[in-house]
């Protein structure tokens, strides 16, 4: 689990707790639906540039970075072989190896790009688009009669014999399934993290404006995601990344300053890069002297004992 996310039944209780509210008070669909349109105009931003631009834009998305994930996994494979057997001609995957993001491509394990993929087969694949959409019937809020349209609102979470097409959100689910993508490879504080946060933002405005969907689905879809993720990774589970890889590797690197990148001195120390501290000085100091002292009196003993014997003798 992503470091400081929450558990399992946090996010389960939240479920249900939401699915609760919006079974107890479904208007609520209705009053924040009628802050994007009106029983005359309808939804206004139907069909503006913007949305028609989040709308076409997640397919393109899921091709390209599901694309992107085999491939970065399939390249990383390559390469291991071609490190393993280097005695082998390779001319176009040795170039493809050095051309190729390393840092992204060490990232992409088989397990975390089987838990991706996974995530997108069951939630928002199986779960959203042909469990709820197909078979909840749901209206979507511009086929309602609050809104010009010419069939009955429903509330969430209850099945329906209107042949909408609501609930839940399959553009919502597939953004959300975004945002696991860069959790899983970089980490939850990541700036990739953020930006696809903003785009699934940016996609639950677009579909609430369209008419397309109720608040309830959006954020039935996003929930579905979170659960789904969570259970997965009970599943399978795979090694963190690093949040702050830079920071980790410093961190590492100056743990123990006087065991890495020590060097003896003359004086029989261990000093790092080259440089000796002044307690270490000091110390090395007191050493000498003592030595000294040690050595005058061992030499000033062993002057004196003949003539004492001599003096013995006579």
């Amino acid at each position: 689990m992503p470091k400081g996310s929450p558990s399992l039944l946090a996010v389960s209780i939240l479920f249900f707790a939401l699915a609760d509210l919006w079974l107890a008070f479904p208007q609520l669909d209705l009053a924040v639906a009628s802050q994007f349109g009106t029983p005359e105009v309808g939804f206004a931003a139907r069909g503006a540039a913007w949305e028609q631009f989040m709308y076409g834009s997640i397919d393109e998305l899921l091709v390209i970075i599901g694309l992107g994930l085999i491939g970065a996994w399939a390249v990383t494979g390559w390469c291991t072989s071609i490190d393993a057997a280097p005695h082998r001609p390779q001319a176009i995957g040795s170039l493809l190896c050095r051309l190729a993001p390393k840092r992204l491509m060490r990232r992409v394990t088989g397990r975390r790009l089987m838990f991706l993929l996974l995530l997108l087969a069951l939630v928002p694949g199986l779960i959203v688009n042909q469990v709820f959409k197909e078979h909840w019937g749901r209206a979507r809020p511009i086929q309602v009669e609050h809104f010009g349209g010419n069939r009955s609102f429903t509330p969430p979470f209850v099945i329906s014999d209107q042949g909408g097409g609501s609930f839940s959100s399959g553009h919502v689910a597939a953004a959300a399934w975004l945002v696991a993508v860069p959790v899983v490879l970089f980490g939850l504080r990541s700036i990739w993290t953020r930006l696809a946060l903003l785009y699934l933002l940016a996609m639950v405005l677009a579909r609430l404006a369209a008419g397309a969907h109720f608040f309830s689905d959006a954020l039935t879809s996003i929930l579905l995601v979170w659960m789904g993720f969570l259970i997965l990774q009970r599943l399978f589970p795979f090694e963190q990344p690093f949040e702050h890889p830079i920071k980790h590797q410093l961190e590492h690197r100056f743990a123990s300053p006087f065991r890495l990148r020590a060097k003896p001195a003359s004086n029989g120390l261990i000093q790092p890069s080259g440089k000796v501290s002044r307690q270490a000085s000091a110390d090395a100091s007191t050493e000498t002297r003592a030595g000294a002292s040690s050595a005058t009196s061992t030499g000033t003993s062993t002057a004196t004992s003949p003539a004492t014997s001599t003096a013995g003798i006579s």
